[in-house]
């Protein structure tokens, strides 16, 4: 059983935990809320709105933590920077970080934002793991077109639906 621990500014946790990115409004909350099999994380249609790093612990009592998006938001130069410096911190301090799922809206693909944050977390050593959320709102041409952008990243790409729960068993064994 899912359950929301606290969110905070910085790492507050030693323990080994799995961590969710993406940029903003791709549907991290909404993911963890259809993992968890309840509402435990806020979600908004308007991007921005997760602004602290949260934790929870999963159904293996495995530490999760949901990262405030990045890319467009409507909020001030100055908290971006507050959160930006905040995920930067995150990466570079975190030492107990098992696996980042960078998620992605599947009906947009990669976007410059999404290389260059591939890049800084790979930079960190840290594992990651592409999730391609909203895929239950694409057509087969735009399955294929990201199949082949994974495919020539290298990179491990899941296809996912918070939605439909797409592929769920093999997230959740990601995370177990």
């Amino acid at each position: 059983m899912w359950k929301f621990l606290k969110s905070c500014t910085e790492n507050c946790y030693s323990e080994p935990q799995f961590a969710f990115i993406g940029r903003s409004n791709v549907g991290k909350s909404s993911l963890i809320n259809a993992l968890a099999n309840k509402k435990i994380a806020r979600i908004s249609a308007q991007p921005g709105r997760t602004q602290l790093l949260n934790f929870y612990h999963n159904q293996s009592n495995k530490l999760v933590v949901d990262l405030p998006g990045y890319g467009f938001a409507r909020i001030s130069k100055t908290k971006k920077t507050e959160i930006e410096l905040m995920i930067a911190n995150y990466f570079a301090k975190n030492q107990t970080l098992l696996c980042v799922f960078l998620l992605i809206d599947a009906r947009i693909g990669f976007r410059d934002l999404d290389f260059e944050m591939i890049e800084f977390i790979i930079s960190f050593g840290h594992k990651i793991q592409i999730l391609a959320n909203k895929v239950d709102k694409t057509n087969q041409s735009q399955r294929a077109k990201l199949a082949k952008q994974c495919e020539k990243l290298a990179l491990n790409c899941l296809l996912v639906s918070a939605k439909t729960k797409l592929n769920f068993p093999k997230l959740v064994n990601l995370i177990s």
